[in-house]
């Protein structure tokens, strides 16, 4: 559990479409961190199918993935 005090500052959250934010803001910075969440509905004949899915990415801008390579 996380709390906010002291001279923390919370970390800065922008909303963009994804496109726009690969090609923009993390074009070759390291992902740490990935999760999909679907929701899914069970049909008559027991198959699946996903109505919606979102997913969640992090990517560390002060690490390349360039230089993981070196």
């Amino acid at each position: 559990m996380f709390r906010c005090s002291g001279n923390i500052a919370r970390p800065k959250v922008e909303k963009t479409t994804y496109l726009l934010a690969l090609r923009e803001n993390v074009k070759g910075c390291k992902q740490v961190y990935a999760r999909t969440t679907r929701v899914v509905k069970e049909n008559e004949d027991k198959s699946q199918s996903i109505i919606q899915a979102w997913t969640y990415e992090q990517y560390n801008l002060k690490r390349k993935e360039n230089k993981e390579n070196e």
